[in-house]
């Protein structure tokens, strides 16, 4: 860059003591930030377990063939609830109707994957 006559070129002198700060602050924030991103993943790694354990936990489910059809419908419910309770959120949005068919096709020996997405289509296309 030409300077004309009359113009100053203005060099800006960092200090010692602002360079230290600034990197000190860079290494903090630096830090900070590593930290979160290991505890997102962190996060990832424990619903992806969840996700993987599903097919372990589903046959512990109660079995609905000993017991009267409210409360096998009640303990199906509970136990969507405790395993699965993003799924339960979705479910207890449902219709009345709705819900009974999810639970029929429970007790009709579905898989616990299956019973899932079929809430979730359920509750999808009545949006």
């Amino acid at each position: 860059m030409a300077l004309r006559s009359g113009q100053a070129h203005h060099v800006r002198c960092v200090s010692p003591t602002w360079l230290a700060l600034s990197l000190f602050f860079l290494a903090i924030v630096g830090s900070a930030l590593a930290d979160s991103d290991d505890d997102y993943l962190e996060a990832i790694e424990v619903e992806a377990s969840k996700v993987g354990a599903a097919s372990a936990t589903a046959g512990s489910f109660p079995d609905p063939s000993g017991a009267s059809p409210s409360s096998a419908m009640q303990a199906f419910e509970q136990q969507l609830q405790d395993r699965f309770a993003g799924t339960y959120l979705f479910y207890m949005r449902l219709s009345p109707g709705s819900k009974e068919e999810i639970f029929r096709q429970f007790k009709g020996g579905a898989p616990i994957e299956d019973v899932r997405r079929t809430i979730m289509a359920r509750f999808l296309n009545t949006r």
